[in-house]
């Protein structure tokens, strides 16, 4: 690890018991962006004099992202690579990182850096004050977008948070926001129980944690859109929506851990990755389920077109 003096990662006066924070970024074909995002982090922990680590998870990348991470590996400690041999998804880097992160609090972020380091604070000072994790948010103060998405990507961010409201029960604004800080033991607990690769880990997250009766508090955060983001909300649509069918499923089943059972692993482990579609049809009533969620899918995205046309 890179030596820094004894600082507060929250800002002010030295104490002799500084946060160590890993920071965890997934990355894929990344290796455009991620250049900025690690000279940006590097600088911030220099002049916060931040005792920091950094993880970044190439997840199978087919262009240089690898070698460039190296390369920065090689001139600073702080930073770590890990590379999976064959794409797996976000969801399984994300985890993979936080399962060899050493610091104290873990912040995950995404690889297009999403919020600036000087947000960083306002999750962390959340966790001093006891909460378990903080999720940064878009929505509960719109105003601080400073790079807005389109009104497409908008629109079907938020007919995803109203999935995940309805089939899962969380009630915050935003839990897809690449901007996360875990208490270690928080994310020692949560992420054991992580059963999805793709997109929607975020969401298996909090449910697991609200299962597990951990506090979860959400903060707006100021914020700025890449349009490169490797998200597309079409391609990968189906995809979510049957990864968040298959959590609401686990949750409906009591398969993940409670503060009463916390060693109960979740049935879906044992069932691998295998998309949800796959069991649709052993049912009518599974299928009719899959049914009335592409319906609803398709109305909301006729409105969002009327709305966009008019």
């Amino acid at each position: 690890m890179m030596t820094y003096p004894m600082s507060n990662p929250l800002g002010g006066k030295a104490e002799q018991d500084p946060i160590h924070c890993t920071i965890v970024i997934p990355a894929y074909n990344e290796a455009e962006r991620i250049p900025r995002t690690l000279d940006h982090i590097l600088d911030h922990a220099c002049e916060r004099q931040w005792p920091v680590e950094v993880i970044v998870v190439d997840d199978g990348s087919t262009d240089i992202t690898a070698e460039v991470v190296s390369q920065y590996a090689a001139r600073s400690s702080t930073i770590r690579l890990i590379k999976n041999p064959v794409h797996r998804g976000k969801g399984h880097c994300v985890r993979t990182g936080v399962m060899n992160a050493a610091g104290h609090v873990i912040l995950i972020t995404d690889a297009d850096l999403p919020a600036f380091m000087e947000e960083a604070p306002l999750l962390l000072q959340v966790l001093a004050e006891g909460a378990d994790i903080a999720i940064g948010s878009r929505w509960l103060r719109p105003s601080l977008q400073q790079v807005r998405q389109s009104f497409l990507r908008r629109n079907l961010s938020r007919c995803f948070n109203l999935f995940v409201r309805c089939l899962l029960g969380l009630g915050f604004k935003d839990t897809q926001c690449g901007f996360k800080a875990f208490t270690s033991r928080a994310a020692s607990l949560t992420f054991r129980f992580q059963t999805l690769s793709g997109w929607a880990f975020d969401a298996e997250l909090l449910v697991i944690a609200k299962s597990l009766g951990l506090t979860v508090k959400e903060v707006p955060i100021r914020t700025h859109h890449d349009a490169r983001s490797k998200l597309k909300p079409l391609l990968h649509g189906f995809q979510i929506l049957s990864d968040l069918l298959r959590v609401a499923c686990c949750r409906l089943c009591a398969r993940y851990p409670s503060p009463v059972a916390p060693c109960l692993l979740p049935h879906a482990r044992h069932a691998g990755n295998r998309s949800l579609w796959s069991h649709f049809l052993r049912t009518p009533a599974a299928a009719g389920l899959a049914g009335l969620a592409l319906f609803a899918t398709s109305m909301l995205m006729r409105d969002i077109d009327a709305v966009a046309g008019s």
